[in-house]
């Protein structure tokens, strides 16, 4: 990789190299890096059920948006706030980032959709539409 500006030693971490890469392409997009959560997603004959594995979040720490039939879940949990006087003798609890897009199946009643967080896990559940399975050919017209 000289070409790029980086060498081929052990010392150039995969962050370093996505720091390049981020930087060559102005890449600041939340879910580029982040990881995704583990998910499940079903339906009966009634309802479309999703959950996804989420621990350590708070409630307040997720957001669920909605874009057309595309649904995007983040979590962001920050590190705690502690003073420059904080001696640490072992830091591994990190701040964490999730970030998932799901497409929605066609049958989920979108405007229904409901969600819960308990016990690490985000539920989300929404009515099944009815569809006429009925086949039938469809007239085609000249002109």
């Amino acid at each position: 990789m000289s070409g790029l500006g980086l060498s081929d030693t052990s010392e150039n971490s995969s962050l370093s190299t996505t720091k390049y890469i981020n930087k060559i392409f102005n890449r600041t997009r939340p879910d580029l890096f982040s990881s995704s959560p583990a998910m499940d997603m079903i339906e009966d004959e009634h309802r479309v059920h999703i959950s996804l594995d989420m621990p350590g979040f708070d409630i307040k720490d997720i957001t669920l948006t909605l874009n057309g039939s595309t649904l995007i879940v983040r979590g962001n949990k920050n590190k705690k706030n502690v003073s420059e006087n904080t001696i640490f003798y072992t830091n591994e609890r990190k701040s964490n980032s999730i970030y998932r897009y799901i497409r929605l199946p066609l049958s989920t009643n979108i405007p229904l959709l409901t969600s819960n967080y308990k016990n690490g896990v985000l539920f989300i559940q929404a009515p099944v539409l009815k569809y006429n399975n009925v086949m039938k050919d469809i007239p085609i017209f000249h002109g």
